[in-house]
């Protein structure tokens, strides 16, 4: 039920707030993904959530700018999250 609070609040926000937020292919916040995300947040430290975001980054650009092979880039992310 939590992400779905979470959904209310987002919507309540300013565009100009939420505009570099992660879309659904129809252009809406994809806001349950987000809520279940905020829910678990807390289970680590700020350091460990920069370092998987970064390593995310880094395995979006590989993905889009490489013709890197997708499933080495997705299993090395997986990895990296969970080390």
């Amino acid at each position: 039920q939590a992400p779905f609070a979470f959904i209310s609040t987002l919507n309540r926000l300013p565009a100009k707030e939420t505009d570099h937020l992660p879309r659904k292919k129809d252009g809406v916040i994809n806001a349950y993904a987000l809520g279940i995300a905020a829910m678990n947040a807390h289970r680590f430290e700020t350091d460990q959530l920069v370092r998987g975001m970064e390593a995310c980054l880094q395995a979006n650009l590989e993905l889009v700018t490489t013709q890197l092979d997708q499933e080495l880039v997705l299993t090395e992310i997986v990895v990296k999250l969970l080390s």
